[in-house]
């Protein structure tokens, strides 16, 4: 039967037969029942050793007190163990390494460089390690330190990958340092072996956090697309022109925090963001929309072409007058939301006009009295993002949102010249909002890495102008 690792059976041993198993007197014979001591045997002997010095039950009682978070007292119960000098560093390594990872305190155990079948050390007795040795233990130590000290995310989603800060990155220079003493000694060249140690490990980390990403974007946009095709409003076809398709305002307010995620997915995988929520918008639109062409095939179609030639003029106006209450409605509905739009209530002006356009069932020229309701709402929009990049230009990010906001997205849907207006304007304040973050990096840096009073007010208006920012909210948690 081949070897599973003393780290899984410690962890099985601890599962089957409870944390007290650690301190049990047949430990170690139940280990070897497990399997734990086929690729390195020398542990049983660091491992019995360890057992009758009483050092087991000091790995159990800090483990009991401190659960997994006894990663402090185990290596500094590891480092007394090393430095007796009895065995092979690199292996007592491996042995603390496996509780700790039956414990729950680390991810992954680092194979011992040598010792598989001696497990004591050349330097006993006061006699010097052999430099070959050393290096093993140096480069055990070196990817030991890669495992503990890094700073992983407690959020990998919303946080930056694992990394190593600058406290870290001077132990471990220490300990390179003393790697390239002992390599040029014995005349090798691997002075880049630290660096592709590190980058690979670096690599895991960013490797790590794009995966998930991945995985959660596919699973936001699945559920966008679910919402989405559920906001689809599909005229009545009782009407005597057959509507567009058109999504429901109070749905797509609901779907604006899904799409901020989603955005966010992207800038947290590091792609730049493809307008993927308005194009899935703009291409189910498509699939139920009405040209003005198909619109004048059907009336043709319904009044019949012997009968409109038949009928000519008498048709028209009997259309008229058969309208006349409905084109009645619609014009008192424009007139409603020019007043709402005058009165700078833009929101509910655009909702005036989409309802004044989808209200209008007469039968005389009804794409007429559509297009007289687009229009209003093209030139609307217009005059909004106007008025939205004057207030950018002046800083006033707030008031800009505010501007924007007043922009229902299913009012513009489908239109590909509004659409590149407003998102230009989105990108304006969003370069904005760019610029406040880098000011506020700028005064960390210069300030101890805290914000001075002009930094918090200046944080304080990038919020209210975007507050579901990551970085704005992650410095604004800093400074707590």
């Amino acid at each position: 039967m081949g070897s599973k690792g003393l780290h899984i059976a410690i962890k099985e041993a601890m599962k089957q037969m409870g944390d007290d198993i650690l301190v049990s007197p047949q430990f170690v014979n139940i280990l070897s029942d497990l399997s734990a001591f086929g690729d390195y045997p020398s542990c049983k002997v660091i491992l019995k050793d360890l057992q009758q010095s009483g050092e087991l039950q000091k790995v159990y009682d800090a483990y009991k007190e401190k659960g997994k978070k006894c990663i402090t007292v185990i290596d500094a119960l590891r480092k007394s163990i090393q430095n007796n000098g009895k065995y092979k560093k690199a292996l007592i390594a491996y042995v603390y390494d496996c509780f700790l990872f039956a414990f729950g305190s680390i991810g992954a155990v680092n194979e011992p460089t040598s010792g598989a079948f001696d497990a004591m050390s050349s330097g006993q007795n006061g006699q010097p390690l052999d430099l070959a040795e050393q290096l093993n233990d140096l480069k055990q130590e070196y990817n030991d330190l890669l495992e503990r000290l890094a700073i992983r995310p407690t959020d990998i989603l919303h946080e930056p990958a694992a990394y190593f800060p600058a406290m870290a990155m001077n132990e471990l220079y220490l300990v390179e340092a003393k790697i390239q003493i002992v390599s040029n000694a014995l005349g090798k060249r691997d002075e880049t072996w630290c660096r592709q140690q590190l980058e690979k490990k670096i690599g895991e980390f960013k490797l790590a956090k794009r995966q998930s990403c991945d995985k959660e974007l596919a699973r936001l946009k699945k559920d966008y697309e679910s919402k989405l095709h559920a906001a689809l409003v599909i005229p009545s076809k009782k009407s005597y022109i057959s509507k567009s398709a058109y999504l429901s305002p109070d749905a797509m307010d609901g779907l604006s925090s899904l799409e901020d995620e989603i955005r966010r997915m992207y800038q947290e995988i590091g792609d730049n963001y493809d307008d993927w929520c308005n194009k899935m918008k703009s291409s189910l639109l498509a699939t139920h929309g009405v040209s003005p062409t198909q619109r004048r095939n059907q009336i043709i179609t319904k009044i019949g072409i012997p009968a409109a030639f038949a009928a000519g003029v008498l048709w028209l106006g009997g259309s008229y007058v058969g309208s006349k209450s409905e084109i009645d409605q619609f014009n008192n509905d424009m007139s409603r939301a020019n007043e709402l739009v005058a009165e700078g209530h833009f929101r509910e002006g655009f909702l005036a006009y989409q309802e004044a356009k989808d209200g209008y069932n007469g039968s005389f020229f009804p794409s007429s009295y559509e297009w007289d309701a687009d229009e209003a709402i093209e030139t609307t929009v217009k005059m909004v993002c106007v008025e939205a990049s004057e207030l950018i230009s002046n800083n006033q990010l707030v008031a800009a949102q505010a501007k924007l906001n007043e922009i229902p997205e299913s009012i513009i849907i489908g239109n590909k010249d509004l659409e590149r207006q407003v998102k230009d304007c989105h990108d304006k304040l969003d370069a904005a909002i760019s610029r406040i973050r880098d000011s506020l990096l700028s005064i960390i840096s210069k300030n101890g890495g805290k914000l001075d009073g002009d930094g918090k007010k200046l944080l304080e208006e990038g919020l209210l102008a975007s507050p579901n920012d990551y970085w704005l909210n992650f410095i604004k948690n800093k400074e707590k």
